[in-house]
């Protein structure tokens, strides 16, 4: 079985479709909380893919910058494994990149840069979907896609900081 980890950013549906049979996607592709229940499926493969132009990093940025608040579920989720905003997007696709291979045997990275990508227009709303779950007429929504809801319960809260709505 092959498990894929991305961003919820509504930019990627259309890139990232079909090409695992389990999908995670949360606020920025960030991999540090879920590194356990990723174990318990037992992937054959993992295929990582976070993104440049990532609004879950630079909100990690806006967040140790103290230019806004969040409760301490969202900074110990997103901004506390970051030490500066410089490069962050890089570093979160390195580091998750090589705690992955510390657990897993056959990983794969790419880091999407979406200027290179077509994407649909953006709407404001956030759907949450089984990692199984096709993406049919949710282009340009954000998704966020787990095995079960536990595993993005503050994703969810990130999704409402950057002011979207469930749809």
């Amino acid at each position: 079985m092959d498990v894929l980890i991305s961003c919820m950013d509504y930019r990627l549906s259309r890139y990232l479709e079909n090409r695992a049979d389990i999908i995670i996607r949360n606020a920025g592709g960030v991999i540090y909380d879920i590194i356990e229940k990723i174990k318990s499926l037992k992937p054959d493969r993992i295929i990582y893919m976070p993104h440049s132009d990532c609004a879950a990093m630079k909100l990690a940025g806006r967040i140790l910058n103290n230019d806004v608040e969040c409760d301490f579920d969202v900074y110990k989720h997103l901004a506390v494994h970051f030490k500066g905003v410089s490069d962050m997007e890089r570093y979160n696709y390195e580091h998750g990149l090589s705690l992955l291979k510390e657990y897993f045997n056959n990983v794969h990275g790419e880091f999407i840069d979406t200027k290179a990508i077509e994407w649909p227009a953006r709407r404001p709303y956030y759907k949450l979907l089984k990692s199984s779950d096709k993406y049919d007429d949710l282009y340009g929504y954000y998704i966020i896609q787990a095995p079960d809801q536990s595993w993005v319960e503050k994703d969810i809260k990130i999704a409402k900081m950057l002011g979207l709505s469930e749809k």
